[in-house]
C-alpha cells in the first residue's frame, strides 16, 4: 500500500483546487509547497465565470465573491486618445449563471482556498517542502521530497500512485520529466504595476487597453482600490530606472483622467513594479505514465485575455474527477489519456487567442497602427470586423473523452464538449416547499442524462454497469422548472432534448429519444474499453 494516493507539488491557485477537489472525494492526497506562506502581492486578477463554477463545486462561492468585482468594461483606445472600441462585458451571455469577468486579490483567494482544503482529513498539506526527484515503479512512484531550512537540507520518501506537478513555469517536475515545450511566439517584456488608492477614492472600473506605438499600456482596475498598470518595455529603456517610482508615477499621468478626474500622479502607494517577460509557451504533452503537469507548469500565455490562472484552474478541474473515479475503482486508468487530448488543444486556442489579442496593442508600427485604429472604430459600426476580439471566454475542449471521434472546429453549433449552461430552477423536494437552486446543485459527481421536456421515467430505464449514472429532468414534466429558460432556449437552439454531461458539466453528447439516449450510453461505454 502506497503512502499517499496523489501527491501534488505546489500549492498555489492551481494546486489548492486540486487538493479540494482531491478531498472531496476522499482521496488520501499530500500537498507540498516550498514557500513557508501565500504570497502577499497580487499576481493574477481575473478570473472567468466558468472558473466561479468551479469555485461554486468546491462550496467555496461565497466566500470568494466577497474578494471578486465584476468587469464593468474593456476599451481599446490609442496614442492620440481617440475610443476605439468598447466591449460592454455584462451585455454577454452568462451561461455559467456567474459573472463573465471577474477581478480579485489573489493572496485573499488563495486564502480560502487553503481554508477550503482544512474540511479534509484526507488532505496532508507540508510547507517548506518541494518535489526534488521521483522515481516509476512497479506499483506507483517512488518521490523524494526536500526540506530546505536555513540551518539544515532534510530528504524523506513517500510513496503514491500519482504525482500532480502544480509548481510554476520553472516547474521541477516537468524538467524531471524531460517534457519540451513549444514556443508560440511571444517573448516581450512589460512592466507590471501594482497602485493601491486609498479607500475613499472613487473611480472608474472600466478597463482600458491603450495602444500607443510609443508605448502600449494596459489599465485594470481590479477588486477594491487596487488597480493594475503594464507599460510596455521599449528598446533601450534602463529596467533600474524604468522600475523606478517616480518614473512609475510619470508613466501613469496620462491615463489618470480615465479613472478620474480627480486623481494625480502622487497618490496612492505602489506595492509592486517589476519588469516581467510575457511568454506564450506550451508543454508538448501534459502527462507522462502516472506524472501529470498542471497550470504554469505545463503553459504559460500573456496576460492580454486574463486566462492564466482560469486555464490552471480548469486544468485540475478536469483531472481531479478521472483520477477519482479511477482510484476507486469506477472508471479504468485509460480514462487519464484523455487529459492531454482535451486539455492540451484549449489551452493552445485560448494562447493564440490571447497572442493574436496582444498583436493588437503591441504594434509599433504608426502605419499598420492607424489602420488598426480605424478598423477598431468601424468595428462599433460593424462588430463583425472585430470578431478577432474574443470576450465570451469560452473554448471547447480537444477531442479526448466524447462521444464523436473529434471535436470538429467547422461545427460551430455542436455543443460536445462545450460546458453545460447553468441556471437557476425552482425545485420542489418530496414533502418540502418550492426552492430556488442552481442547477449545479442538482448534479452530482456521476455522468447525467439532463433532459428538458422529456419523459424522466423513460430515461430512468436506462442501465449501465461501466460507470455511474444519475438523471435530472427539466421542464413542465419535471418537478423543476428552469426560471430564466436557459435550458430551454439552449436546447431548442441545438435541435436536442437530452444531454449525457460529464462529472465536469461538459456535454459529452446531445440527443432527442430514449433511443438515442442509449446509445450515446453505449457509446461511452465503448470508449471505456
Amino acid at each position: 500500500m502506497t503512502d499517499y494516493d496523489v501527491v501534488i507539488a505546489g500549492y498555489g491557485p492551481t494546486g489548492a483546487v486540486a487538493a479540494n477537489l482531491l478531498g472531496a472525494a476522499d482521496i488520501r492526497t499530500l500537498v507540498v509547497e516550498p514557500n513557508p506562506t501565500i504570497f502577499d502581492i497580487p499576481r493574477a486578477v481575473h478570473f472567468d465565470g466558468e472558473v466561479m463554477r468551479i469555485f461554486q463545486s468546491l462550496g467555496l462561492h461565497h466566500k470568494i465573491s466577497k474578494i471578486a468585482a465584476p468587469a464593468a468594461s474593456i476599451g481599446f483606445t490609442n496614442g492620440r486618445g481617440w475610443d476605439l472600441f468598447r466591449q460592454d462585458l455584462s451585455a454577454i451571455p452568462r451561461i455559467h449563471a456567474w459573472d463573465n469577468s471577474n477581478f480579485f486579490n489573489q493572496p485573499a483567494l488563495e486564502k480560502h482556498l487553503r481554508e477550503g482544503v482544512t474540511r479534509y482529513h484526507c488532505v496532508e498539506c507540508s510547507l517548506k517542502e518541494s518535489v526534488s526527484n521521483f522515481t516509476l515503479t512497479k506499483n506507483g512512484i517512488e518521490i523524494e521530497i526536500t526540506s530546505i531550512t536555513d540551518h539544515s537540507t532534510t530528504r524523506r520518501t513517500v510513496n503514491t500512485q500519482y504525482l500532480l506537478g502544480c509548481d510554476g513555469a520553472n516547474s521541477r517536475v516537468r524538467k524531471l520529466m524531460g517534457i519540451s515545450q513549444e514556443d508560440l511566439d511571444c517573448d516581450e517584456p512589460w512592466l507590471v504595476v501594482d497602485w493601491l488608492l486609498p479607500d475613499d477614492v472613487e473611480f472608474k472600473r472600466n478597463a482600458l487597453q491603450i495602444c500607443n506605438p510609443q508605448r502600449p499600456a494596459t489599465l485594470v482596475p481590479c477588486q477594491g482600490n487596487h488597480i493594475r498598470w503594464e507599460f510596455m518595455v521599449n528598446e533601450g529603456d534602463d529596467i533600474d530606472s524604468l522600475e523606478n517610482e517616480a518614473n512609475i508615477r510619470q508613466l501613469m499621468a496620462p491615463h489618470l483622467h480615465r479613472l478620474s478626474p480627480n486623481l494625480t500622479p502622487d497618490m496612492g502607494r505602489l506595492v509592486r513594479s517589476k519588469v516581467y517577460n510575457f511568454h506564450a509557451l506550451i508543454a508538448d504533452t501534459f502527462q507522462q505514465d502516472r506524472v501529470f503537469i498542471l497550470g504554469d507548469a505545463a503553459h504559460q500565455m500573456p496576460p492580454f485575455l486574463g486566462q492564466g490562472m482560469c486555464a490552471g484552474i480548469r486544468d485540475a478541474h478536469n483531472l481531479c474527477w478521472k483520477l477519482a473515479q479511477v482510484l476507486k475503482g469506477s472508471l479504468p486508468t485509460k480514462i487519464l489519456t484523455s487529459y492531454t487530448s482535451e486539455r492540451h488543444p484549449h489551452v493552445f486556442e485560448i494562447i493564440k487567442t490571447a497572442v493574436g489579442h496582444g498583436s493588437v496593442i503591441q504594434n509599433r508600427n504608426p502605419i499598420t497602427s492607424f489602420i488598426r485604429d480605424c478598423y477598431l472604430k468601424l468595428g462599433k459600426q460593424l462588430p463583425f470586423l472585430v470578431g478577432f476580439l474574443r470576450f465570451d471566454l469560452s473554448w471547447r475542449l480537444g477531442p479526448g473523452l466524447f462521444s464523436v471521434q473529434s471535436v470538429s472546429k467547422a461545427d460551430q453549433d455542436s455543443q460536445i464538449g462545450q460546458p453545460l449552461p447553468q441556471s437557476t430552477l425552482q425545485v420542489t423536494p418530496q414533502g418540502q416547499s418550492r426552492t430556488s437552486v442552481l442547477s449545479d446543485e442538482l448534479l452530482g459527481p456521476e455522468f447525467t442524462l439532463v433532459s428538458f421536456n422529456v419523459d424522466s421515467n423513460s430515461l430512468k430505464e436506462i442501465r449501465t454497469s461501466a460507470f455511474e449514472l444519475t438523471h435530472l429532468a427539466i421542464g413542465p414534466l419535471a418537478n423543476s422548472t428552469d426560471i430564466n429558460g436557459v435550458f430551454e432556449q439552449w436546447f431548442r437552439q441545438h435541435d436536442a432534448r437530452i444531454a449525457l454531461v460529464r462529472p465536469d458539466r461538459h456535454v459529452y453528447g446531445l440527443c432527442n429519444t430514449q433511443e438515442q439516449a442509449s446509445g450515446l450510453i453505449r457509446n461511452l461505454e465503448a470508449r471505456l474499453k
